[in-house]
Formats: C-alpha cells, sequence, structure tokens
C-alpha cells in the first residue's frame, strides 16, 4: 500500500503467509456488531487490524463483549467478530491519546467507525482531519440511518432495524403479527456491505493515491438484501405477502416443508401418482397439498431426520429439510469435511470459532489467533 511514516504504527502482527490482503493496515474504532464484522471479514483476508477499545467501556456491547457468566472478555460476539484482531485501550477524551489514536490512522490504510460525524470530529478524528493527514485513508463509517435525511441522528436496535429495513414484514405466519428473526441480521448484512465498500475504495486508492469517505446504514443495507421483494413491486405491482412455515415432527426433531415437487410420492410409496393429471396443473397441486402434508406427517413422525434428509436427496424431493440445532452444527460432516471450523489459540488455550465466508486455493483466509482482551497489544 501507501508508504507511512517511521514510528507511527505498532508492531506489525506475525506473518499470514500468502494472504490476500497481507500489509493492509486497519484501524477499527468501531463499537457495533457490524464495523466488528467488516474489520473480522478483512482480517479472515490478510489484514492487520488493531481495534481501539475505551479504556472504561466495552465494546460490541450487550450483548457481545462480556459472557453470561461475568467474565469481560469471553461474550461469544466478541471472541467471533474480535478473532484474529489487535486491541489497544486508549481514552478518546484524553488529548494525549487522541494524538496517539491519530498516529495510528495516519500510518493505516483503513479507518472503520460508527460513532458518527460529530463525535469523530469533537475527538478530532474525523475524516477531513485524518484525510489530510494521510490523503490516502479510507474512511468507511456505519450508522442506522446516514448522516442526512429526516431520520439522520436517529437510535436504532436490532428489532427497529430489522422492522423499518423490510424484513419483518415478510417473516410470520399469515394474518398474524410479523416476527423478528433474531441474530442482529441487519448489522450483519451492513457489516458485509461496509467490507465490500471499504475493498473497493482500497482498490481505487491504490490507482490514485487518494482514499474516499465510504458510508453503509442498517436501513440501506437491509433493504439491499431483499431487492426481489422491492422489485416485485415496483417492476410488476405485486406485493409480497407472508407465506408461513410448514413444520413437520419427526422421531428426533423436527422437518422444514417449503416447495415440495411430485416426486414427494416416491417417498409415501405412490411414484405413480406423480404423474396423475390431478395434480399436473399449478391449481391441482396447490388443490392436493393438504393430503400430501398429512401423509408426509404419518410417514416421517417414526424417521430421524438424517434418514428421511437421505431419502429425500436420493428420490430428488425438493423442499424437506432437517432443521439443525446450534449444537449439531459444529458435529456437522459438511463443515468437517470442508474444515469450515477453525480453532484458534491464546493465552486461555484453544477455542473453536466460525471460519470465514470464503475458500482459496492458494491464499490462507481465516485468523489462527483468539480474540484479544481488551488493551492486551496497547503499545
Amino acid at each position: 500500500m501507501t508508504d507511512r511514516a517511521a514510528g507511527a504504527s505498532p508492531p506489525p502482527a506475525p506473518g499470514r503467509g500468502g494472504s490476500p490482503l497481507a500489509g493492509l493496515r486497519v484501524v477499527d474504532c468501531s463499537e457495533g456488531i457490524a464495523g466488528a464484522l467488516a474489520s473480522r471479514l478483512l482480517g479472515d483476508l490478510g489484514a492487520d487490524v488493531v481495534l481501539v477499545e475505551p479504556r472504561g467501556a466495552r465494546r460490541i456491547g450487550a450483548p457481545g463483549r462480556r459472557a453470561a457468566g461475568g467474565d469481560p472478555d469471553a461474550g461469544g460476539l466478541h471472541l467471533a467478530l474480535d478473532a484474529g484482531k489487535r486491541s489497544w485501550a486508549l481514552d478518546a477524551r484524553d488529548p494525549g491519546e487522541t494524538e496517539r489514536l491519530a498516529a495510528l490512522a495516519a500510518a493505516a490504510d483503513l479507518l472503520v467507525e460508527d460513532r458518527g460525524r460529530a463525535a469523530m470530529a469533537e475527538a478530532g478524528l474525523g475524516y477531513e482531519t485524518l484525510s489530510a493527514a494521510n490523503p490516502a485513508l479510507v474512511y468507511a463509517s456505519h450508522s442506522p440511518f446516514g448522516e442526512e435525511g429526516p431520520y439522520a441522528g436517529r437510535l436504532s436496535s436490532e428489532i427497529v432495524d430489522y422492522a423499518m429495513g423490510g424484513w419483518m414484514y415478510l417473516c410470520g405466519d399469515p394474518g398474524k403479527p410479523p416476527l423478528l428473526v433474531p441474530g442482529r441480521q441487519s448489522e450483519l448484512h451492513a457489516g458485509a456491505q461496509l467490507a465490500t465498500g471499504a475493498l473497493a475504495a482500497l482498490w481505487e486508492s491504490r490507482r490514485s493515491g487518494r482514499g474516499q469517505h465510504v458510508e453503509v446504514t442498517t436501513f440501506e443495507a437491509s433493504i439491499s438484501s431483499h431487492l426481489f421483494v422491492i422489485s416485485e413491486w415496483t417492476q410488476e405491482g405485486a406485493v409480497h405477502r407472508r407465506v408461513g412455515t410448514t413444520v413437520l415432527p419427526c422421531s428426533d426433531g423436527h422437518l422444514l416443508v417449503t416447495s415440495l415437487n411430485r416426486a414427494v410420492f416416491s417417498l409415501l410409496g405412490e411414484p405413480e401418482r406423480a404423474s396423475d393429471p390431478a395434480i399436473a396443473t399449478p391449481e391441482g397441486w396447490s388443490a392436493a397439498q393438504p393430503e400430501v402434508l398429512a401423509r408426509l406427517a404419518v410417514w416421517a413422525q417414526p424417521l430421524v431426520r438424517e434418514e428421511i434428509y437421505r431419502r429425500a436427496q436420493e428420490a430428488r424431493v425438493t423442499g424437506l429439510t432437517p432443521i439443525a440445532v446450534t449444537g449439531e452444527l459444529l458435529e456437522s460432516p459438511q463443515h468437517e469435511a470442508r474444515d469450515w471450523w477453525l480453532d484458534v489459540g491464546g493465552a486461555a488455550g484453544r477455542l473453536r470459532i466460525p471460519g470465514p465466508p470464503w475458500r482459496m486455493s492458494r491464499s490462507a483466509v481465516g485468523p489462527r489467533v483468539r480474540a484479544p482482551t481488551r488493551g492486551e497489544h496497547t503499545g
């Protein structure tokens, strides 16, 4: 990347041998999930990520940093999203420490923040100030709604993000209130978009020598992630409706039933019914669904999910899927075959965390050390 002033940056992290972003320096000043995911993704690709944490507070606030038992550095989100990073504890209210943070930014290729334009400017860390000292700096900001418009400066939450972003309207049963899908999905969408935008700006800065300000909002990222719904309305005048969820019990759990095809009759021992003229049309097939589902429920009840899934795949039946519980994902033979889960080391021993969303034939990706304790690497 660009040349940096001697002595302005922290000592380099251990080499990442062939990682795509090796040599890229990222300063993560964010406090939320979107920024944490963005810098985790860049770190997975080999960037040296220094997360800057306030001395008297915790990043990735509740839930996230603190474990249920009270350990301030053992929360699940922190261990997953901050893996592979280094932690500097600095007090942005202290002028001397603000100068140290500005020096970090002067040596960086990318800064990630979600504190807002006014708060960063007040601390002397606004885009205009930092880019004057480091013209090649890419400055990536996340906020719920952005700095302009009637929603600028509004606070948000997980359920507000999901509701206002349009996803909640689609979830749940028809005729009942819409439902939230948990897990901070809207912020995770925004974090992935933030990383993508930052990478594009970094690529451009290599050609021009000039950085720029990249902004991502949770509101816009949420809408972008369901373009099929927006397009149905804007292009076709159609309103996408909630269709509900069909779940069938079996002997060791539950199955999700979506769009069954006529091959389901092979499972039910009547393959000839697949060619019945009465169900040849969409209307006929729709009318037959209650009977098919009732018979499928009887067939599935004594069987285990894996057996049902295997038989469905062999018969090429679509829309019949076992519902996994969290613990089963850790033991998934598919994940094991692809080495997706990562075992990372640290002072407290080995820890298994989710791997990166990519595999590369030549390049090393994913963290190899666990998330840091607060201020662990402060210089």
